[in-house]
């Protein structure tokens, strides 16, 4: 417990002067209160946490306490953000001149999103009912495609360009290869078959 200064009164009897904190709530009382209290704090210059950090709960069409970088000319920022019905949203802020932001295995940049929320990176699996599908192993059930380029299989398309194998345009199935199959050969029924060189 913390006392103040001792005092005489005006007619030499003694009276206490005791610390004023112990008269305010959640104020911390002596010196080892004051320093556990201190201990709890995470220090500025980095740490260790030894459990979740968590920010204060946010109610509808809010923005929760953000954690923020900034450069000499752009910054980011990642936050909650929850609409009038309480869903909530992770947001990756860009500010300024930020290029975009990526995704790294040990410092090694694998894929990553443009400013103009534009992807670059590799998709695994295939693209269903896209509006263009590039550059893709497979685009499948694309029967609301209007282009699928570059594709390995392009299925049920209006437009197959560069495409290995285009199944169901027209009712048939469009392949090709470099060497030609020879007079007499038997062709697959409703196939057909592009020769070059």
């Amino acid at each position: 417990m913390a006392f103040g200064p001792m005092s005489v009164g005006s007619e030499g009897a003694f009276s206490l002067i005791t610390d004023q904190t112990l008269t305010k709530e959640n104020v911390a009382a002596d010196a080892k209160a004051a320093g556990d209290a201190l201990a709890k704090k995470f220090d500025k210059t980095g740490g260790t946490l030894s459990g979740p950090l968590k920010f204060p709960s946010i109610g509808k069409s809010a923005t929760s306490r953000k954690i923020g970088w900034s450069g000499e000319e752009d910054g980011a920022e990642v936050y909650l953000q929850t609409d009038a019905a309480g869903r909530g949203t992770l947001i990756w802020n860009l500010l300024g001149a930020a290029s975009g932001f990526a995704l790294a295995l040990n410092g090694a940049v694998k894929s990553w999103f443009g400013s103009d929320g534009s992807f670059h990176g590799s998709v695994v699996g295939k693209a269903e009912a896209a509006g263009t599908a590039d550059s893709a192993t497979r685009a499948a059930s694309a029967a609301s495609a209007d282009t699928a380029a570059n594709a390995t299989n392009a299925k049920s398309a209006d437009i197959a360009k560069n495409a290995t194998t285009a199944a169901n345009v027209g009712g048939y199935s469009i392949q090709s290869r470099t060497s030609d199959p020879g007079a007499g050969s038997a062709l697959t029924s409703g196939v057909v078959l592009l020769v070059y060189e």
